[in-house]
């Protein structure tokens, strides 16, 4: 998706939201160059007292995926780590 994202829409950055107890979804944008914001959020579909409501935001912009900030190869499964 990120090859997509970039090479084919040439988006200048992908963004990607977990809950902040997620810790294995921070841990794949991690490992695919992406970086914690600190941009953390409420998320507005669930509701307040939620343990999930509570979000991070992780952001890879163009640049830095180009550079090789991607530490997944190109069509290695992240999950399977």
């Amino acid at each position: 998706m990120l090859r997509f994202g970039f090479e084919q829409q040439g988006l200048p950055e992908v963004v990607s939201s977990t809950a902040k107890l997620n810790l294995p979804s921070q841990a794949v944008m991690q490992r695919l160059g992406m970086r914690a914001t600190h941009e953390d959020f409420d998320h507005p579909a669930l509701p307040e007292g939620s343990p999930l409501r509570s979000h991070c935001l992780y952001r890879l912009i163009r640049a830095h995926w180009a550079a090789g900030g991607a530490e997944i190869a190109p069509g290695e499964d992240a999950l399977s780590r």
